[in-house]
């Protein structure tokens, strides 16, 4: 350790003097002041130019730039140059070339500014000494084709305004561009751009963002503007003219774009075969809703249908008034024409026809009252109901009324003005159970009604009375706390980037399901089209059906996905006579069901417009697709069913309804462990460790680990199983059904692939053990963390650990990685579980369990309730990141775990502000810096506006020591172990960091530690950390205490730590102690640490003396 202090102690100000004079020359002139370059081949000659560009290149990308082996000059340079390209024309490229800068020293900035003033001086595609147009080419559209952004459609924008920028530059057209207030106010006399449309806006706002980011790596590299030639410097002003120019340029050409999209969009949805048949339904539904205002009562009345009219009370009876112009009183104080009450009779029989046929079709018939024809009453057909209600489906009565063009209101009112009925209401349940179990069967027909549409509530309660919600106070908070717990869940998915991931997810959903398609359609086609080839007399019309249907079935899915007006018409159609199942499809959140959602504030629905939106993209391509699937399948086509009604009952639909949900993971489970699940975490709202505070996104954990189970070797394994079982059973004749045969298909299909995906992800993680199990590296060494995609977590820590086993390390894994590989769905919302975070730092802290004393219990509740509390302002964090792409200290990491103060009400009060504090933008800049202690250099958010709109969060490239460590299996806790008190850590880490790059970073390059096993490199490198962590202790201790004394404290950190190292017998003896000598006041109301701490060593070891 004395070796290791003193070369730390030998940082003399005398040997930072020649790099502060070096910093102060740059400051004063530029650094590189070489003339303009005229080629490649004279750039590829220039010695000092190809050492400035390894160098650069090495910093930039690791060892991913350098120099390659017979790689010449030439080729080197062109790897610059498309590099440059990719900056230009990708936003990773640009954003993370931001993000270099911000974390670059001053020599690093202006190496890059003089590389990048060579570039610009380049002659330009297809000229002398420049780069072909064939390769420039292939550059920019690569660049431009491989940007997640141009999903959106901001390519062409982009493309415009970067070529006609660059040709500007390149031909001397920047004189068109000068710098004044007279060019700033052309610009803003420029006319607008009619009819604008949203291609024009995102093109704007690319085109500006753009703009801004490319003055903003000419600012901080001092490079040259390419349109006026100035030296730009980190101080100079943003060029608004050039920024108001690639604004309304980009909005033009993205506008032309979008009007070209949308023609081509507006043709296709007029070419839908669906759409004539949906304006077909939609005028007789106008021509039945016109006769149904004029006269809806057709033939005469019959003697049955009117003894029950003329039995009813009657609102205004007059002498001669014919019998349908009467209003008929209904329920306390509801009135209706009885020419809908006749209409609503009349159509029943037709309503139990229907619910008779879809019962019996679904497999659970109901029971029909017969009578005589002389006994025939008009309340037998509503009894056909009654009776069978706990029986019949909610969605097939929907479906039945709905179809017999009866609306539920109506519907509830002819129940209320029937006789039986209003008689069953007045009596005792048991005479009216002795009767016809009538008001028991009513109530649930009742529920069931207000299930199918909430709407009818009020009239509800008209009708029949107040309804028997009775809830007691506590019910009623307990009902308002579940509320609050849904706004909260709602509010947390509000960010650009977990709408970006869940379309991410959503389209791994869809290549997982694709392929497994393919493969289940290939095992069930391929078979039957060859068998028909050739038992047809060499006819190709089977082959040819069947190869048509292996199409629809393998790619059917991307097609439906990509032609919504296709998939939105065949939801449309099928959903028509089911207004609820298309509310649980099309309206519900992940979280929040359908009829939840309807509880939401207007703001939490207007917040969560892009994850309803992409979610019903999603829905309507799976919900069409197993519709038209099942109905092929079944000998049918979707336009049968569309033209005369042929094809799903109920039961299907709701299965296809199923199926969407379990792919976009909104499902509410039915049955079993998850259900149960569910149910339990969302009835404890806000709960830590059980409830909704611990699991926000249940639901999402329930599908996605079903999802997990779906698409994993075990499936395939028993699908495999089930195979050899069903061809034994074949093979003794016995019946195998075409369902157990789809079943087999299905499960074998999903096995394979997500065999062929765990084995992929381990293929990485073998390759790829010097970085974290969830983290992909990109191509400039930086990482993404795929924790929020789902699913690549739970394939990446399952592929890690087995690597690991294979390697025989398994002890490096951790009980925190298999929460978060398998239970940790709320990254996709940027939220960690605050639970399982603290009680690992507290397990890995110098003090255990011990240490938690009043004060951290404070900090513990305050932070948790201000995690919390900062759910409901999670929509700030976009603002935050948006202002982080432009402003560099709101860009900086901070540390929202440092709690400082004296008292469990203090820190917790601290503890609460800070959780809330850190999302919200310039507010958290007051925060302290977050300190690493793996790296010196400042922790930077990288590439923030590509992170909300991709979803993608970039960490810096590791530095070759914090890589070795993460191999060796350490985390981050394990570097350095809490002290208890996290400004104290923050004092340790400061100094950490910097000497663990530094000394572990010198270690690894020796040859001792390269010749060693692999548990002597683990030896040395536990040593060296033990030496480094005395070292920075006694430097953050050295330098709280300096701290303290100017800010006139009377303790520092590390004397806190003291106190919270004793054992907890200790610290009670002491406060005793404190108490009786300072009026009733603890060690931690009076801040005495240090003399706490003694006291409570010494009456530890001599309990008599606190007498």
């Amino acid at each position: 350790m004395g070796a290791l202090l003193d070369k730390y102690l030998g940082k003399t100000t005398e040997s930072q003097t020649p790099l502060i004079n070096s910093y102060k020359m740059k400051q004063s002139s530029n650094l590189y002041s070489d003339k303009p370059i005229s080629s490649i081949g004279e750039w590829a000659n220039d010695d000092e130019r190809m050492g400035r560009l390894s160098t650069y290149m090495t910093s930039r990308f690791g060892e991913n730039g350098d120099k390659r082996e017979n790689e010449s000059n030439e080729d080197y340079v062109k790897r610059f140059l498309t590099h440059m390209r990719k900056m230009e024309f990708n936003s990773i490229g640009i954003m993370g070339q931001i993000d270099y800068l911000r974390g670059a020293d001053e020599e690093k900035r202006r190496r890059f500014g003089s590389l990048m003033d060579d570039y610009n001086s380049l002659p330009g595609m297809g000229k002398q000494g420049g780069d072909t147009v064939a390769k420039t080419t292939w550059d920019v559209t690569k660049a431009i084709a491989l940007d997640p952004i141009n999903l959106l459609g901001f390519g062409f924008a982009k493309l415009g305004t970067a070529l006609v920028g660059r040709v500007a530059a390149k031909e001397g057209l920047k004189r068109f561009i000068p710098k004044n207030a007279m060019s700033k106010s052309m610009f803003k006399k420029l006319p607008a751009i009619k009819g604008a449309t949203g291609g024009a806006t995102i093109g704007a706002i690319d085109s500006a963002m753009y703009n801004l980011g490319g003055q903003e790596i000419t600012r901080k590299s001092y490079a040259t503007d390419i349109y006026t030639g100035e030296q730009k410097t980190p101080e100079s002003e943003i060029d608004m003219a050039s920024v108001a120019f690639d604004t309304v340029l980009g909005a033009g050409i993205g506008g032309a774009f979008g009007a070209g999209i949308g023609t081509l969009v507006g043709k296709q949805a007029r070419k839908s075969k669906y759409k004539s048949i949906l304006q077909q339904r939609a005028n007789r539904a106008m021509d039945d809703a016109d006769n149904e205002a004029t006269d809806a009562i057709k033939g005469p009345i019959t003697d049955a249908e009117r003894n029950w009219l003329n039995g009813l009370e009657k609102y205004d009876p007059k002498k001669g008034k014919d019998i349908l112009q009467q209003q008929i009183k209904v329920g306390k104080n509801a009135y209706v024409d009885a020419r809908v009450l006749l209409d609503v009779s009349r159509k029943m029989v037709k309503v139990v026809e229907n619910v008779t046929r879809e019962q019996a079709a679904i497999g659970a018939p109901i029971t029909l009252i017969t009578r005589t024809a002389n006994n025939q009453k008009v309340s037998d057909t509503v009894f056909n109901i009654i009776n069978n209600v706990d029986t019949i489906d909610k969605d097939v009565l929907q479906k039945a009324l709905r179809k017999s063009k009866v609306k539920e209101k109506n519907f509830l009112e002819f129940l209320a003005s029937n006789e039986e009925f209003a008689h069953a209401q007045k009596k005792s349940l048991s005479d009216a159970a002795k009767e016809m179990a009538g008001y028991s069967n009513l109530g649930k027909l009742k529920k069931q009604l207000l299930e199918i549409d909430p709407s009818i509530k009020k009239r509800m309660e008209e009708l029949f009375g107040e309804t028997d919600d009775v809830t007691s106070n506590i019910g009623s908070f307990y009902k308002m706390f579940q509320r609050l717990d849904r706004e909260r869940r709602a509010l947390m998915v509000t960010q650009v980037a977990t709408t970006a991931r869940n379309v991410a997810t959503g389209l791994a959903v869809i290549t997982f399901e694709t392929l497994a398609n393919t493969l289940e359609s290939t095992i069930m086609h391929g078979g039957k089209a060859f068998k028909s080839l050739l038992t047809e007399g060499g006819s190709s019309k089977g082959f040819q059906k069947g190869l048509e249907n292996w199409t629809k079935d393998s790619f059917g899915l991307i097609e439906l996905l990509a032609r919504q007006n296709k998939s939105g018409e065949m939801s449309q159609l099928m959903l028509k006579d089911n207004p609820r199942l298309n509310s649980i499809l099309f309206r519900q959140l992940q979280e929040v069901g359908a009829d939840e959602v309807q509880t939401l504030s207007s703001f939490s629905k207007m917040m969560n417009i892009l994850n309803i939106t992409q979610d019903a993209v999603f829905r309507r391509a799976f919900f069409s697709y197993d519709m038209d699937k099942k109905l092929r399948r079944a000998g049918y086509s979707f336009e049968d069913m569309a033209t005369e009604g042929k094809g799903l009952t109920v039961k299907e639909m709701r299965g296809s309804m199923e199926y969407a949900l379990k792919n976009t993971f909104a499902m509410m489970p039915r049955s079993g462990p998850a259900y149960h699940f569910v149910k339990f975490v969302e009835s404890f709202p806000m709960v830590p460790v059980i409830g909704t505070g611990e699991f926000p996104f249940a639901r999402f954990m329930a599908n996605a680990m079903a999802f997990q189970l779906k698409y994993s070797p075990l499936n395939g394994a028993y699908g495999l199983y089930q195979g050899s079982v069903a061809t034994v059973m074949k093979g003794l004749g016995k019946e195998v059904s075409p369902a157990q045969w789809l079943e087999v298909r299905d499960r074998l299909s999903k096995g394979m692939v997500g065999t062929a995906a765990l084995m992929s992800a381990i293929h990485y993680r073998e390759k790829n053990q010097d970085t974290e199990w969830y983290n992909i590296k990109a191509s400039d060494g930086r990482t993404i963390d795929m924790r929020p995609f789902f699913p690549a977590a739970p394939y990446f820590i399952v592929a890690d650990m087995i690597v690991k086993e294979g390697n025989g390390e398994l002890d490096k894994m951790s009980g925190r990685d298999f929460i978060d590989g398998f239970t940790g769905a709320q990254f996709r919302a940027g939220a960690a579980s605050y639970t399982v975070d603290k009680f690992y730092e507290i397990m890995g802290s110098e003090e255990g369990l011990e240490g938690v004393s009043g004060e951290r219990l404070g900090e513990l509740v305050g932070g948790y309730v201000g995690e919390l509390t900062g759910g409901y302002l999670t929509p700030l964090r976009v603002t935050k990141d948006i202002v982080a792409a432009f402003d560099e200290e709101e860009a900086i990491v901070r540390d929202s775990s440092m709690v400082e103060g004296q008292g469990w009400k203090e820190r917790g009060v601290h503890a609460f502000l800070n959780k809330i504090q850190k999302g919200v933008p310039f507010w958290s800049q007051s925060m302290p810096e977050f300190e690493s202690p793996v790296r010196g250099d400042k922790a930077m958010t990288q590439s923030p506006i590509l992170g909300q709109m991709l979803g993608l969060r970039f960490r810096e490239r590791a530095n070759p020591a914090e890589s070795e460590l993460v191999r060796l299996g350490y985390k981050t806790f394990e570097i350095q172990p809490s002290t208890g008190d996290k400004a104290a850590d923050m004092y340790v880490k400061r100094e950490l960091g910097p000497l663990v790059e530094t000394y572990i970073g010198n270690l690894i390059e020796s040859d001792q530690y390269k010749n060693a096993s692999e548990p002597k490199k683990l030896a040395l490198a536990k040593n060296y950390l033990k030496e480094l962590r005395s070292i920075a202790k006694e430097f953050g201790a050295f330098n709280a205490k300096q701290d303290a004394q100017i800010e006139g404290k009377a303790f520092t950190p590390f004397d806190r730590t003291q106190w919270l190292r004793l054992p907890r017998n200790a610290r009670k003896l002491a406060n005793q102690w404190f108490k009786k000598k300072n009026n009733g006041k603890t060690v931690e109301e009076l801040g005495q640490y240090r003399k706490g701490a003694y006291i409570g060593r010494l009456l530890a070891r001599k309990p008599q003396l606190s007498k």
